[in-house]
């Protein structure tokens, strides 16, 4: 499973950087997503490092308990996020004429 995930996260992983970097027409701003790419990277594997080593050290010496709180500690941030995302896209329609992300009620 986890060669799975990883080669899905590696096939997927340039096709979400050049779309984040052709979503504007101009140079700069295409830099600058190129930029917060690599940038949001790094910051997510430190973050996940460093929570995932606090919820291995919770589980004190037995391995077990470690890997549980591993893995049901990373479930709820998953679903956190999930839910997040959800809430914030709720908000948004988009325009099947255009493609262009509208506001409700505008």
């Amino acid at each position: 499973m986890l060669f799975v995930a990883g080669a899905g996260i590696g096939l997927t992983y340039p096709h979400l950087s050049v779309a984040a970097m052709s979503s504007t027409r101009d140079p700069q701003e295409g830099g600058r997503a190129a930029a917060a790419i690599a940038t949001m990277t790094s910051l997510s594997i430190a973050f996940g490092t460093a929570v995932a080593g606090i919820l291995v050290n919770l589980g004190g010496g037995s391995m077990l308990d470690s890997a549980r709180y591993v893995l049901f500690g990373l479930a709820i941030i998953c679903a956190i996020g999930a839910l997040t995302a959800h809430a914030a896209n709720r908000g948004m329609r988009t325009d099947p004429v255009d493609r262009v992300p509208l506001r409700q009620g505008s």
